[in-house]
């Protein structure tokens, strides 16, 4: 393979689509670039546990060109450069060399890029943020939750578990009416907007339409630069990845479904509703539904 007079080698192994793409944008890269792109291709899967600091070290650069390089190769950050980088290549591990010989179960491989999605979704950041909005929930006099479109179902389940917990938790379908109850909430109120990409306009008008009328607004997302976060006066952001693969839109919801039932249990222990109470709640109601 040829190479630009006066920059190093371009590592070829191991195959992976995250360095093939990495590969092939090496010559648009400034010097101290170059060098944290050749680091990551020449180390992937130590990259999947090193930090900014580490990376930088290695490649003989700083923490802020680091993490500039992964923006500059596409990524959103670091973190999305190793989730992205580890998916493929457990991707590729599944995947024999013998064509005869079956691959890894689909049901386990989904399971298996569940964990290691899951466990890279929660920055510093979100995990401070999750603890003030579970602060504000846990002393709202009420609770409105916002959604439209593929968010709804995630806005439905926060609510039927939060009711179960004692919380004045309530949803709307109608985007009018959301937009009417926002209107008549007031400063000791809450309104919960779940917005996977962030951008939802309906979701966002009904969130302005809240603040205005005095209420704290959450933003629960999955997009870190939006409208929606401009608009909260907190928020928890799940880094969801938008990838071609149906498993990630999968293991995405997944996600921000453990996010916002994670919120009900930590409200209901500021609260003073132990799980067990809430557990039984949802036992007996069961029961009662099904005659047994």
């Amino acid at each position: 393979m040829s190479q630009t007079a006066g920059r190093p080698p371009v590592p070829e192994e191991p195959a992976s689509y995250t360095l093939d793409r990495i590969r092939s944008m090496t010559s648009s890269l400034s010097a101290s670039e170059l060098r944290v792109a050749l680091t990551i291709l020449e180390h992937p899967h130590e990259v999947l546990e090193w930090s900014a600091s580490e990376i930088a070290e290695h490649s003989g650069t700083s923490d802020a060109t680091a993490v500039r390089t992964c923006r500059r190769l596409g990524f959103s950050g670091l973190r999305d450069l190793r989730l992205t980088l580890a998916r493929d290549l457990g991707w590729s591990s599944t995947v024999d060399a013998n064509p005869r010989r079956r691959k890894q179960p689909f049901i386990e491989e989904l399971f298996a890029d569940a964990g290691t999605s899951i466990s890279s979704m929660l920055s510093g950041e979100s995990v401070k943020g999750f603890a003030k909005v579970a602060e504000l929930l846990a002393h709202a006099e009420r609770i409105l939750v916002v959604a439209n479109g593929p968010s709804t179902i995630f806005a439905q389940d926060f609510v039927y578990a939060a009711r179960i917990a004692g919380r004045p938790a309530e949803f709307w379908s109608d985007t009018i009416m959301q937009t009417v109850i926002a209107a008549q909430l007031t400063r000791r109120d809450v309104c919960v907007a779940v917005s996977a990409s962030g951008v939802n306009s309906l979701t966002i008008d009904v969130s302005e339409t809240a603040s205005a009328a005095g209420a704290k607004v959450v933003a629960v997302t999955g997009y870190g630069l939006s409208r929606l976060l401009e608009i909260a006066t907190e928020s928890v952001v799940v880094e969801t990845f938008d990838y071609s693969s149906v498993n990630q839109a999968a293991i995405n919801s997944a996600g921000l479904l453990l996010l916002l039932r994670g919120l009900v249990i930590a409200v209901a222990d500021k609260t003073g509703t132990p799980a067990t109470t809430t557990n039984e709640s949802m036992r007996r109601f069961t029961y009662r539904r099904s005659g047994k």
